[in-house]
């Protein structure tokens, strides 16, 4: 097996361990422990075999690391890195590195900014002329989408209408009608066709109001022409149509635009092409997005060789390195074998009980036969397979002379002790026998093997098993004892040897001896008996003998210790070695999955039955809430919407329709975008994948090396069959139903668009029999539209159950009129119409407020003919004209019953003439002296004053008629000012009371009393109105009273005394805070333009004294908001005091009212000084009464 695919050095393996992005609990080592079970069945000789064949390939992987492009742009080809580059020349690839880099990152930027419309000419420039230095497909093709993007936008900004084009492109750009089909590269243009042209005419500059407003600004800015469009004159005399119901601009426009039809194909033709160039634009930066992900994968491999220099460099320097050391490894192999045969030749001189210096040489080939392990392992990384191999070989022959020797040190120590002794034995020597003798006698039983707890050798393949489970095994802990264990022993026995000899021993003279040993005993003797015989007495040669049997068993037990050591030594540095480099070729197998799964459509959490690709989940998800859409637009029916304004709702419902179809037509290009995409990018994932695979040649034995050795985790099922099968099997299903469920989607999208055109058409043609039947019936007096554009009744209630009109005048219907008005009003024909269903359905707020039309409530018939003045409800009847006529034709100035006759015509006829008294001009004199309130000029009590009136709407006979009457009036009053005028009597008052100064006295002393009991801010005003009551009375008697003069004289002083009694300051605070509260109030709601609100600020019992209704004002409220854009409602000098009554309080303020219409440059201001009563009702406030001004327009 030749495994080309390690990454050289331990550096990059942490520094993927510490950069492997998390795509997926799968594709990383699950906590799980999988390596549970497996058994790898090495040996130490298979362990190696299996190390240098993972070793084989390490030098070339660097070169297959990164693609050719890389190795030939920074470093001209691995080769010349490898081979040919001196160390010198190393610091130049991070330059050119670099340089790469900086074009990178302005692409990068440059890109980046293309996705939210901004260009950098200047930056677009520079990159321009150094990207070919770059010469990468992946840069080309992103760079080539950049200029394409840039050149276009270039094309559009020299319109000078940017602006215009992008907004009538983001309009337009999915009106299927206009863009073509998909050219084949995804770029979809505006066609330029004769029928492309009428279709965005009838359709943008004739129906389209908004996109009409967005062609007139393009036209100006970019053709510099002129667009129809009305003069400010022409502006302000539409406003003078408000609520005919026409809109006379738009026809102004629509008109000119027909008759120069000619001119605006052209300005479509013109907008079409440059809608092209902006076309282009869009797809050049769709473009650069698609291709910016492959760009970001290229710029992200290149960011990894950059990070990865210093290993490349390091490893450059290492493979030198070794490309020197291996020229000294032929010298060494020849070394080794001179050393071998040395040493074989003297073990062969060695006794068996040379344990020693066995010892010695086994250390001596356990050195040698690693190193040539080493060498062997550096030449075949190198390239040098041959020095390997004998290397190698080399080892084998180490090994076999080790073996060898470990074989004859499997003896037990009971030889090595018997041997030992047998030597000592077959030396004849007196002395020699005398201390054999006594060795065997004491000593022999001292010299104990030591006992094993267990044996040793099986420990060496205890640890093998549990290397090859994947197991740690704490090994050394019980070498360490057992190694404690042996020394103590054998030093135990020495100890008690030594002790035993030095107790055992008598000293005479100069000799030392045993006691009571026979032999010795003997031996004595003979010296005694004769000195001249040489003979050793002492114990000399019984310590020699026990000596050499303790040592000889001790260092054989040492020695398998030791074997058993070295033995483990080179297992761990085996299976490290393997570890290691398996490692390496994990964590590169890990990181091609990782750079190969990345567009895969897989589960991020881990396989899962139920799992699925977001862009299935999607087209799903999209496609349910499709079906369950209604098909039908949005049709908007506000409750506050009036009839006049159906034309409008439903041209807003076509246009959202329209809006709606560009949005499902919008998503269904999404969709098959993203589908397009997906499919794309899984076959290529798929590919990279399948080819990624193919080039993996790993056995179930590397992978459970893997496992074992490596990661826990790891498993060929879950990191690599998994994504095989996506790739094989899911991709493909995913794309099928992918493709099925975006079928399906389009299907369901085109039936949605056509059922809402069909909808627009119908909508469309539902409004022309609406607008002919409405306007017979305005034309007819039938029905009227006010000037907010509200379609209503002519006819509306008013007081006893009679229904009035203003047609042709305001006056309630006789019953002929309702008759003829119930004849003409064609309810049926309006329910016949399509409209009628429609609204039924869909707009039930139209809906309600047309059969509250159509249906003609039962009216009480007029008595007889009548007229009925502009906000009032009070009708002028016939008959009381004609009975105004008689009382004229024999009223005269100087009547005696002139001012009951004059009462008399006032209630004849309402809203005509106002009568006076001269008590009212003195109470308001003196209540404007003491309360500084403004003095109100009365009506001449004497003569009596017509009501100001707008004659000019009284064109009609029997308004002529009334008109002659208030001539004759006017003629009267005049006459009765020159008949008053007149020198003349006293006036002789009729109050027969008036004749009695006593009667008249003695009230006035009585109010006196009166006015002293308690007097507040109100009862001042009843004291003054009392005290002009009595001097009127006074000057009616005719007659001068000194005591009556003192009395009147005196209740002023009285009333003005308890006046200054009255407190200054009231205890209305809070109250006084709420109503400014309130009229902050008022003038939000106003400037809101809510009539609701205003309404609900006014008083159900709200009066004016101008005559205007509650309803005239609701009307009136109405038909001013809905006529400006915008108003203002500025109130200043606002001023509350208390009233009579304690929950009511006088206002009086300053306002100016500002209306604004923005489409004619119109601004109308009323100002008006207002008086009003509030009312303080359950906590609420509310205007009551409004005694002086308006706050309301004047229409």
């Amino acid at each position: 097996m030749n495994k080309k695919k390690i990454i050289s050095g331990l550096l990059v393996s942490v520094l993927l361990i510490t950069q492997i992005p998390s795509y997926s609990r799968a594709a990383l080592s699950d906590p799980d422990d999988l390596s549970k079970g497996i058994k790898l069945g090495l040996d130490l000789t298979t362990a190696i075999a299996d190390n240098q064949d993972v070793t084989e390939g390490v030098k070339d992987v660097l070169k297959k690391e990164y693609d050719d492009w890389t190795w030939n742009y920074v470093v001209g080809n691995y080769e010349k890195l490898i081979f040919q580059n001196a160390e010198a020349e190393l610091p130049d690839f991070k330059g050119k590195i670099d340089k790469v880099k900086e074009i990178i990152e302005r692409i990068e930027r440059i890109s980046t900014q293309l996705g939210s419309g901004e260009y950098d000419e200047a930056a677009i420039t520079a990159v321009d002329q150094v990207v070919s230095t770059v010469d990468h497909p992946v840069v080309s093709a992103l760079w080539a989408s950049v200029k394409l993007a840039y050149e276009s936008h270039k094309l559009v900004q020299s319109t000078k209408a940017e602006l215009h084009i992008e907004t009538l492109y983001g309009v337009m750009e999915n009106d299927r009608r206009l863009r073509g089909a998909d050219r084949g590269d995804g770029l979809k243009t505006f066609e330029m066709k004769s029928d492309t042209v009428d279709y965005f005419y009838n359709k943008y500059l004739i129906t389209d109001a908004g996109a009409r407003e967005m062609m007139r600004s393009y036209v100006k800015a970019r053709l510099g022409e002129d667009f129809p469009e009305q003069s400010y004159w022409q502006s302000f005399t539409n406003i003078m149509a408000i609520g005919s119901g026409v809109d006379y601009g738009k026809n102004f426009e629509l008109e000119e635009l027909e008759a120069n039809k000619n001119t605006a194909r052209r300005w479509i033709a013109t907008l079409l092409n440059d809608l092209n160039n902006q076309a282009k634009v869009r797809y050049a930066e769709m473009r650069a997005r698609q291709q910016r992900a492959e760009f970001d994968k290229f710029v992200e491999r290149f960011s990894m060789f950059e990070n990865d220099l210093p290993r490349i460099i390091k490893e450059f320097q290492n493979q030198k390195k070794l490309a020197v050391e291996i020229k000294e490894y032929p010298k060494f192999l020849t070394q080794s074998q001179t050393e071998r045969q040395r040493i074989e030749t003297e073990y062969l001189k060695l006794k068996k009980t040379d344990i020693s210096a066995k010892k010695k040489m086994l250390d001596t080939a356990w050195n040698w036969q690693l190193k040539c392990l080493t060498y062997s392992s550096r030449a075949i990384y190198m390239g040098e397979k041959q020095l390997g191999s004998f290397l190698a070989e080399e080892r084998k022959n180490w090994i076999s002379f080790r073996d060898r020797i470990n074989n004859d040190l499997k003896i037990t120590p009971n030889e090595v002790i018997q041997e030992a002794v047998s030597i000592s034995s077959s030396n004849t020597d007196e002395s020699a026998q005398i201390g054999q003798s006594y060795y065997n006698a004491y000593l022999s039983s001292m010299i104990v093997p030591f006992e094993w707890e267990y044996d040793p050798d099986l420990l060496v393949s205890e640890y093998l098993e549990a290397l090859n489970a994947g197991k740690v095994l704490k090994i050394w802990d019980k070498l360490n004892n057992l190694e404690r264990n042996l020394i103590s022993h054998y030093g135990l026995i020495w100890i008690k040897v030594k002790e035993y000899i030095n107790s055992n021993r008598s000293t005479p003279e100069e000799w030392v001896y045993p006691k009571d040993h026979p032999p010795f005993l003997k031996c004595v003797s003979v010296r005694y008996t004769d000195p001249q015989k040489s003979i050793s007495c002492g114990v000399g040669h019984a310590n020699s003998i026990a000596s050499q049997a303790h040592n000889n068993s001790r260092d054989l037990q040492i020695a398998k210790m030791e074997n058993v050591k070295k033995q483990i030594i080179e297992i761990k540095s085996v299976f490290d070695e393997l570890t290691e480099a398996r490692r390496k070729e994990y964590y590169q197998l890990l990181k091609g999955v990782q750079n190969n799964i990345k567009d895969l459509p897989y589960n991020l959490e881990g396989s899962s039955s139920n799992w699925e690709p977001q862009e299935l989940e999607t087209l799903k998800f999209e496609l349910k809430n499709l079906k369950l859409s209604s098909g039908a637009g949005y049709y908007v029916d506000p409750p506050n919407a009036n009839l006049g304004q159906l034309q409008s709702l439903i041209q807003t419902s076509i246009k959202a329709d329209n809006n709606l179809i560009q949005h499902i037509d919008s998503l269904v290009e999404s969709y098959k975008q993203m589908v397009q995409d997906a499919e794309k990018k899984w076959k290529k994932a798929a590919a990279d994948w399948n080819a990624f695979e193919s080039s993996l040649d790993y056995t179930q034995k590397d992978y459970d090396q893997f496992t074992v050795l490596v990661s826990p985790g790891f498993s060929k099922k879950r990191n690599i069959d998994y994504y095989s099968n996506i790739a094989r099997s899911d991709v493909s299903r995913y794309i099928s139903e992918m493709k099925s469920l975006m079928s399906q989607y389009e299907q369901v999208a085109n039936s949605k668009i056509n059922d809402l055109e069909l909808e627009t058409i119908w909508l469309a043609n539902l409004f022309g029999d609406w607008q002919k039947c409405i306007d017979s019936q305005i034309e007819k007096g039938i029905l009227i539209q006010e000037p907010n554009g509200e379609i209503k009744l002519a006819l509306q209630s008013g007081i006893n159950g009679m229904a009035y009109t203003h047609t042709p005048y305001p006056h309630y219907l006789q019953q002929n009129e309702l008759d003829n008005y119930q004849r003409n009003l064609i309810s049926n024909e309006i329910k016949s119409l399509k409209i009628y269903k429609f609204m039924e359905k869909s707009l039930p707020n139209m809906y309600q407020k047309l059969n509250d039309i159509i249906t003609m409530p039962n009216y009480t018939p007029a008595k007889e003919d009548n007229f009925i003045f502009p906000g009032s409800s009070t009708p002028i009847w016939k008959s009381n004209l004609e009975k105004a006529e008689s009382i004229l034709k024999t009223l005269t100035p100087d009547d005696q019953l002139y001012l009951s006759k004059l009462e008399e015509l006032s209630k004849l006829m309402p809203i005509t003439l106002r009568l006076g008294t001269k008590s009212e001009r003195e109470r308001e004199e003196l209540i404007a002296k003491h309360t500084k309130k403004p003095l109100v000029d009365p009506v001449n009590p004497q003569v009596g004053e017509l009501i100001n009136i707008d004659e000019s709407q009284l064109n009609f006979p029997l308004g002529k008629k009334y008109l002659g009457i208030r001539s004759k009036l006017k003629t009267l009053f005049e006459e009765r000012v020159k008949f008053i005028n007149k020198p003349r009597e006293p006036f002789v008052p009729v109050d027969p009371r008036d004749k009695d100064l006593k009667s008249l006295l003695g009230e006035i002393n009585s109010y006196i009393e009166e006015v002293k009991k308690a007097t507040t801010q109100y009862n001042v005003e009843v004291h003054f109105n009392t005290l002009a009551n009595y001097r009127l009375r006074y000057s009616y008697i005719n007659k001068q009273n000194n005591e009556v003069v003192a009395a009147l004289d005196n209740l002023e002083k009285t009333i003005m005394g308890e006046l200054s009694k009255v407190p200054q300051k009231d205890d209305k605070t809070a109250e006084k805070e709420k109503i400014k509260d309130f009229y902050r109030s008022f003038k939000n709601a106003y400037e809101s333009k809510s009539d609701f609100q205003v309404m609900s600020l006014i008083s159900d019992d709200w009066e004016s004294q101008d005559g205007t209704m509650i309803s005239d004002l609701e009307d009136n409220l109405r038909n001013t908001f809905n006529m400006f854009n915008d108003i203002q409602y500025i109130v200043s000098g606002l001023i509350i005091e208390p009233y009579q009554e304690s929950n009511k309080f006088n206002v009086s303020y300053d306002v100016e009212i500002i209306g604004k219409i923005y489409n004619n440059n119109i601004t109308h201001k009323e100002k008006s000084s207002v008086n009003e009563i509030v009312i303080i009702e359950s906590g609420k406030i509310k205007i009551f009464r409004t005694l002086n001004g308006r706050f309301w327009y004047v229409q």
